[in-house]
Parts: C-alpha cells; sequence; structure tokens
C-alpha cells in the first residue's frame, strides 16, 4: 500500500503538473498578503525602539492586544483567508485523488466553500486544543517543579515534556491524518474525524511509518529546491517557491491517495 500510494503520487506529479495549480495560487496569495500586512506592527517596533524601557514593565501580550486591536484584527483576518485559501487548494487535490477530474474538483470546491469555511474554522479549533492541553500541562510541571524547589526541573523540561509533546502530536497526525480526503468525499467534519479516527484504529503504526516517509521526501524535495536556490541566485525566489510547491503537493497527494487505495 505505502509503494503502490507513493508511485502514484509521483507519477501524478509527474504526467499531471496541472495539479501543482492548486498550491501555485496559494503561493502566490501568500505572497500578496505577506506584502500587504508587512507593515502592520510597524508602529510597535518604533514604539519598541523608542520606549523599549516602558514598554518591557507591561506583558507584551495585553500591551499589544490593547494598543494595536486594529493590527491584530488585520492579521487575524489575513490568516484566515490564508488558511481557507490553503484548505480550498488541498480540498481540491484530494478531489482529484479520488477519481474527479480537475476541472470538476475546482468547481466542486469553489461551490462548497462554506463546507471548507467549517473546517478552517475545527482546523483553529484543534489547534487552539492543542495548545490549551499543552500549556494546561507545561503549567502542571511549572507548579510541581516551584514546590520541588527546582530538583525535578532537567527531567521535567528536557524529558518529560519533550515526551509529551511528541506524543500529542503524534496522536493528532495519525488519528487525524485521513480528515480532509474524507472531507473531500462530501462527509461533514464529524463524521471525517469519526472515519479517519477508526480507520487507523489497527493501522497506527502502518499510518506512523508512511506519514513519517511522506515528510522525509517532501522535506528532501524542498531541500532539493533550496540548494539549487543558494547556487542560482538570480532564481532564488522562484526555486524555494516552487520547492514549496511541489512538497506540499506530493504531500497532500501522498496523504489522499494512501487513503483511498485502502
Amino acid at each position: 500500500m505505502i509503494f503502490k500510494a507513493l508511485t502514484k503520487s509521483t507519477k501524478t506529479l509527474i504526467l499531471r503538473p496541472y495539479i501543482l495549480l492548486p498550491m501555485l495560487i496559494v503561493s502566490i496569495i501568500s505572497y500578496l498578503l505577506i506584502e500587504a500586512t508587512a507593515g502592520l506592527f510597524e508602529r510597535y517596533f518604533t514604539d519598541l525602539l523608542l520606549y523599549g524601557d516602558v514598554i518591557s514593565e507591561f506583558d507584551p501580550i495585553i500591551f499589544i492586544i490593547s494598543n494595536y486591536p486594529v493590527e491584530l484584527i488585520l492579521l487575524l483576518i489575513s490568516g484566515i483567508v490564508m488558511l481557507f485559501a490553503t484548505v480550498s487548494a488541498i480540498i481540491m487535490i484530494a478531489k482529484f485523488c479520488d477519481e474527479k477530474g480537475f476541472v470538476e474538483s475546482i468547481n466542486s470546491t469553489v461551490m462548497e466553500w462554506k463546507r471548507n469555511l467549517g473546517l478552517v474554522i475545527f482546523g483553529v479549533i484543534v489547534l487552539f486544543l492543542f495548545f490549551v492541553i499543552l500549556f494546561a500541562i507545561s503549567g502542571i510541571f511549572d507548579w510541581i517543579n516551584n514546590i520541588t524547589a527546582g530538583f525535578f526541573g532537567p527531567i521535567i523540561y528536557y524529558i518529560i515534556i519533550p515526551i509529551i509533546l511528541l506524543f500529542l502530536v503524534l496522536l493528532f497526525a495519525i488519528k487525524l491524518a485521513f480528515v480532509i480526503p474524507i472531507f473531500a468525499q462530501g462527509e461533514k467534519i464529524k463524521e471525517a474525524i469519526q472515519k479517519s479516527w477508526e480507520a487507523t484504529n489497527k493501522t497506527s503504526l502502518n499510518v506512523l511509518v508512511y506519514v513519517l516517509i511522506l515528510i522525509v521526501i517532501t522535506f528532501l524535495i524542498y531541500q532539493l529546491f533550496m540548494f539549487l536556490s543558494l547556487n542560482i541566485i538570480e532564481l532564488e525566489i522562484v526555486l524555494l517557491s516552487a520547492g514549496e510547491i511541489i512538497s506540499t503537493t506530493f504531500f497532500v497527494l501522498g496523504i489522499s491517495y494512501y487513503y483511498y487505495l485502502r
């Protein structure tokens, strides 16, 4: 199954290069948003440079929220737009892997924008819960470290917390690996989560191995283009963007084909 999914992903990438179009559009949107939001916190950095001693007396998060609400709102909106564009592109690719035509995949994804927005909101909630759990665990261990006068500090911060973090990352990565391919088939978010969870109950190790292989391959693809960009300075931005587009597309193809070929 692993070899078959990787082979089909490679063939699709080579023989049907138009599958790169969704991520190319995402790359363009990302560039435009970065250019548009680059100066949002210019006033903050200016204030930090001029009044650093005064600002250092305040909690940085509270200070930014209370003094730069407009900049934060605009940054949040741009982040949601970027996330929505990325999720939509991934869904387009997943639909294509499910034996749908490329144009049909684009049309259905655009027509289902409300469903896609719901998936974006779900992704934000999952990410938020992940950090809530992480901060709660860190808080508990901070308390333990304080009441033990730092005796267990090295064990807590260099062994226990990294292990817990790795466990949470692997749990989310494995159990939610197939949410988007299932969602792309028309399932609701709740059903997609349930099916993804059930699909990995007996094959967690296989899924973990496959995801790790995909990560290594996508990393190597990006590193290749990064190496080329360092040697061809004139095309640095183009090569880096190409590496990001190709590696991300290959990863989505790999996940989607692995599920659909089951």
